[in-house]
C-alpha cells in the first residue's frame, strides 16, 4: 500500500507500507516528492502506469522568488514571488522497494502548480489550473494551451 501525506519535515512524502502483518503495519520505504502536492488531498492527482509504476505531481517551492535588489536604505527587500516550479514524480514498487524512476520539472505561467500530469506520448501533458503544458519524452516543452 502506498500513501502520501507531510514527511517529517513537512514535505509531502510517499510511503510505501508492509502490511504483511495486518496487526503491525510497517513503512517499508519513503521518498519526498516535493513541497506540496496535490495527491495529498485529491486522488485524481494519482497516475496509474501499470506494472507498480505511478505518477504525481509534486510543487517546489525553493524556486519560488522573483529577482531581489541588493538591500539599502531605501529599497525594500520584500522580493515578488515567483511561479513554483512543478515537478512531475515517476515513482515504482518493486517487491518491498519504493524507488524514484523520474522526475520532469516544468513552471506554469502565473502562481499556479500542477493539478496533474497524464501520459502523452512518450511525455508527459501537465495540466494547471489555466493551461496545459506538454512534454516531450526529454521533458522539453513542446506547447502550451492557455485554457481560459
Amino acid at each position: 500500500v502506498v500513501g502520501f501525506g507531510p514527511g517529517e519535515d513537512g514535505r509531502t512524502t510517499a510511503e510505501l507500507f508492509d502490511v504483511s502483518d495486518p496487526t503491525a503495519p510497517r513503512v517499508a520505504g519513503s521518498i519526498v516528492v516535493g513541497d506540496d502536492s496535490p495527491v495529498t488531498y485529491d486522488h485524481h492527482a494519482f497516475t496509474d502506469l501499470g506494472d507498480g509504476r505511478f505518477a504525481v505531481p509534486a510543487a517546489d517551492w525553493s524556486a519560488n522568488r522573483g529577482p531581489c535588489p541588493e538591500p539599502g536604505p531605501a529599497i525594500d527587500v520584500y522580493c515578488e514571488p515567483g511561479s513554483p516550479a512543478s515537478d512531475i514524480v515517476t515513482l515504482e514498487v518493486d517487491g518491498d522497494e519504493l524507488r524514484e524512476v523520474e522526475r520532469r520539472t516544468v513552471t506554469l505561467d502565473g502562481y499556479q502548480q500542477a493539478a496533474r500530469a497524464l501520459p502523452a506520448g512518450d511525455g508527459w501533458a501537465v495540466l494547471g489550473e489555466t493551461q496545459v503544458v506538454v512534454l516531450d519524452g526529454a521533458g522539453d516543452e513542446v506547447g502550451r494551451v492557455s485554457l481560459t
